[in-house]
């Protein structure tokens, strides 16, 4: 650039603002942005100038700028094209960014774009401004595991194998395994339903646009939650080949609940190789979590509970035998003999909860106890797919497969008081379906009497950056354990989302006591 030409630094500050505003618009819809194979775009800018002014815009800090970063788009989910850097621009460039706006909306995308730069080019250099553009903080990658580049190349992997899977699993087959998934008849379907609903949505938009198709994957891809790219690797891959080599429903069924076993499902079966180890001490370095792996039975008072028994006996306050609770008498139905009636757990939320001064649960010999878990330590890093430094909620939780008796869990066949109500923690504060939905009865003096032998680092919960390591920590988990056995007051039973209960309740409100049959969620 030559030094002293007034209107020129006035004027290209000017659109170093428009380039800025312009890309921060783009994000603001909240776009994934993209690299596209557009080339030359410094010489073409520069072609739209005016002879007279084409000197002063002869500039190799602004070309290594546009040719590094003015290919960058943003797509919409339909497959939309919109430059992230150029717009309608005015005054004496206009036509020269209008160009490169054409040039990069007209070419094809090839890669994902990820950053963790807080600005991209050379804000000022040799007495001039040049172009550049300020990051956002919200879209800069801030990954400790991988870095920016690596990232961008695992994308480029993903829909590789994304585009290989629309072909290999067609239309009519991915139509069928979301069929039968949202039948729910398949053991632990809700591991694979958001999968698959995301896989057959997708599929639905490549047929009614297949002009854009290039650009769907690429968003879908850039969007995509972890592990959805890759289908062959997963459970709904094995429920695709199933359909795909005409296996009949009870034999898919069967295959299916074997794989999804709890003890099989993600749980590595062998001992990890010493390279793994050396990579977990990495990762967990890096990561800052050790604090993390320590884990403790949870406390009632800690959870985020839908409704709790609330202990306020009546006391006369007054003289010397005021502290003494009076005994609380109330209307039962108990002489009529009225049956227990049999009701969906919602309505039951909907219409029973709301008025229920206390629960009684009639505690099974054996069912699907359980134990609701959290950090030891308050500032332990989280590692939980749910959990994160915005809202945190360090809980995850244990059954034992096929049930416990309830003996081992401090426990008798008899009616409990509950004590707290909640839902699984995955539940609380988003939405992961791929979790499932659960609910916990809290029960009065509920514990695992002699603890697990665990502390329950199960790898479907944790967050994708452990999960290349899974097989180390599933041998540390084994050797770990949990602490405050004797303090824990949030463990009781567990009522799954797609199973049949029929467990029965006593709930006594302001007008009496009523028996119910829980059976099911809805």
């Amino acid at each position: 650039m030559i030094k002293g030409f007034d209107s020129y630094t006035v004027d290209f500050t000017y659109y170093i603002q428009l380039i800025n505003k312009q890309f921060r618009n783009v994000i603001e819809k909240g776009s994934p942005l993209f690299r596209t194979n557009a080339h030359n775009l410094f010489e073409a800018f520069l072609l739209e100038i005016p002879n007279e002014y084409r000197q002063l815009y002869t500039c190799s800090v602004c070309k290594k700028f546009v040719e590094n970063y003015g290919n960058i788009v943003a797509l919409s989910e339909d497959g939309k094209v919109e430059a992230a850097l150029w717009g309608e621009f005015d005054g004496l460039m206009a036509p020269a960014f209008r160009r490169l706006k054409d040039l990069v909306e007209k070419s094809d995308v090839v890669d994902a774009f990820i950053t963790s730069k807080a600005v991209l080019g050379v804000q000022y250099a040799g007495g001039f401004n040049h172009m550049h553009i300020n990051v956002p903080e919200e879209i800069r990658y801030t990954g400790k595991i991988y870095t920016d580049i690596q990232m961008m190349f695992e994308k480029r992997e993903d829909f590789r194998m994304l585009q290989q899977y629309i072909e290999e699993y067609p239309y009519d087959v991915a139509v069928d395994a979301n069929n039968i998934l949202n039948s729910e008849h398949l053991y632990r379907f809700e591991k694979c339903l958001g999968i698959s609903n995301w896989y057959m949505d997708l599929h639905k938009k490549l047929r009614t646009n297949k002009k854009d198709s290039n650009n769907i994957l690429w968003y879908a891809v850039a969007t995509a939650p972890p592990g959805y790219c890759h289908i062959k690797n997963t459970m709904i891959g094995t429920l695709l080949d199933d359909i795909k080599f005409g296996l009949d429903f009870d034999t898919i069924a069967n295959r299916f609940a074997k794989k999804m076993d709890p003890l099989q499902y993600q749980r590595p079966q062998t001992n990890p190789t010493r390279g793994n180890i050396e990579q977990g001490e990495k990762i967990v370095e890096k990561l800052g979590i050790k604090k993390s792996f320590s884990r403790r039975y949870a406390r009632l008072d800690e959870l985020n509970t839908i409704w709790e028994y609330n202990d306020a006996t009546e006391t006369t306050g007054k003289g010397f035998f005021g502290h003494i609770k009076i005994k609380t008498i109330n209307k039962t139905n108990e002489s009529l003999d009225i049956p227990a009636t049999k009701i969906t757990w919602k309505k039951f939320e909907e219409t029973v909860l709301t008025n229920a001064s206390k629960i009684e649960f009639l505690v099974p010999k054996h069912g699907n106890f359980a134990a609701l878990l959290t950090a030891t330590h308050e500032d332990a890093p989280p590692i939980f797919q749910w959990d994160n430094v915005e809202k945190r909620n360090p809980f995850s939780w244990y059954v034992y497969t096929n049930g416990s008796p309830c003996t081992r869990w401090n426990l008798k066949h008899d009616y409990c008081n509950v004590t707290g109500i909640c839902y699984q923690p995955s539940m609380w504060y988003g939405k992961y379906p791929h979790q499932g939905k659960s609910i916990f009865l809290i029960l009065d003096s509920a514990r695992d009497v002699n603890g697990t032998q665990s502390n329950c680092l199960f790898p479907e919960m944790l967050i994708n950056d452990l999960r290349e390591i899974r097989k180390t920590i599933e041998a540390y988990s084994k050797e770990a354990t949990l602490e405050g056995v004797y303090e824990a007051s949030a463990c009781g039973y567990k009522l799954e989302y797609g199973k049949e209960w029929n467990v029965s309740f006593r709930v006594t409100t302001s007008t009496g006591v009523c028996n119910y049959i829980l059976d099911r969620w809805d």
